[in-house]
């Protein structure tokens, strides 16, 4: 899994539509995204859209792309940018 210092993720769709896309192009399964979300604390913004998220959401959204798939090795770069300390 990979996690950019500096995250693009499309600003029109929503949280949950992010995760599906990511999902399908790693043919996983959608049911997992849902868990992973919440995993990372933005499960009550999946409806909206990401242009709405603050930097640490869609920071943490990126997170739970990269964790899609159990992957093996986890590349970060930056990883707590836009974070709360918290």
């Amino acid at each position: 899994g990979y996690l950019p210092e500096t995250v693009a993720l499309h600003p029109s769709l929503t949280g949950i539509e992010t995760m599906d896309f990511y999902a399908k192009l790693k043919k996983q399964p959608l049911s997992k995204n849902r868990e992973l979300l919440e995993r990372v604390g933005i499960s009550q913004a999946a409806r909206r859209r990401v242009g709405t998220y603050s930097k640490g959401m869609r920071q943490r959204l990126a997170l739970a792309q990269a964790l899609l798939g159990k992957p093996k090795v986890l590349l970060f770069d930056e990883p707590t940018t836009g974070l709360d300390p918290a």
